[in-house]
């Protein structure tokens, strides 16, 4: 008799704090009922005594952040690296080198500037101007006169955690005072208070509108820094005065565009 094939085994490296907000055991069961074993991956524990695994499907954003400045972690996504390694036929979703481009929002951003480039000027792909602001001791003012206008947001170079939520919109040289590096200084552009996040998995890509910052006046203007968590504008469940639309100035301002779009831009969001 022929020998029975072994079925596909997913891991599953998630805290149960995670799964609970996805709803994962619907997916866990659907995974189940179409011939899949699913089962938990721990990563205190040798790997190759768990597997083997098809597909290991993991949120380690926390662990990665973590794995810079903790030996602990750092061991852990080590050893997982190196299962990796020794099987080359596991799937990992997602990548890690790809999770670390877009936790440090430095390596993001030149990410799109060489997709920008590639298309011979043509706009295919658009990152507004940035600034990446490493420590105190440059001169900031000098900066962003030479390479961005106003208003400018400004975001923590890791984009990942609490901390990377809380952001600024700065409208004037007198805001720059209260910018804190490591970040990243970027030129608003105002989008209508809408972005879409765009989720890509192989060829395959999902895309969900979520609110955003409303429009405003570009150019330097007196008004004061604003301060504000991006969960509490931009969640699917937001409802931010930030991203209420006042429709008597949003067709004013939209005609301030930057000269890269004839249109309101589009804002993505991609993971």
């Amino acid at each position: 008799m022929p020998a029975l094939q072994r079925r596909k085994r997913i891991g599953v490296c998630v805290n149960d704090k995670k799964k609970r907000k996805l709803n994962f055991h619907v997916f866990e069961e659907l995974c189940k009922s179409r011939g899949y074993d699913v089962t938990d991956v721990d990563l205190s524990l040798p790997l190759s005594n768990q597997g083997p695994f098809d597909l290991i499907i993991h949120k380690l954003s926390d662990l990665l952040v973590e794995a810079g400045q903790d030996l602990k972690s750092h061991y852990l996504v080590q050893r997982l690296q190196v299962y990796l390694d020794t099987h080359p036929y596991t799937i990992l979703l997602d990548p890690l080198p790809a999770l670390h481009t877009l936790l440090d929002r430095f390596q993001s951003y030149h990410l799109l500037r060489s997709l920008e480039s590639r298309n011979n000027g043509i706009c295919s792909v658009f990152s507004p101007p940035c600034v990446e602001l490493v420590s105190k001791h440059c001169d900031i003012v000098s900066l962003v006169r030479a390479h961005l206008t106003f208003p400018i947001i400004c975001k923590t170079q890791i984009a990942h955690g609490p901390r990377s939520h809380q952001m600024s919109l700065i409208f004037n040289e007198g805001g720059l005072n209260e910018v804190t590096p490591p970040c990243l200084l970027q030129s608003f552009i105002n989008h209508n208070a809408t972005l879409y996040k765009v989720f890509v998995v192989g060829s395959e890509h999902f895309v969900v509108r979520r609110p955003s910052l409303r429009n405003f006046p570009l150019g330097e203007t007196d008004e004061k820094t604003i301060f504000f968590n991006s969960h509490e504008v931009s969640k699917a469940e937001s409802c931010s005065h930030l991203s209420q639309v006042s429709h008597c100035h949003t067709s004013k301002w939209t005609k301030q565009l930057s000269p890269h779009s004839a249109n309101c831009p589009t804002i993505l969001d991609v993971q």
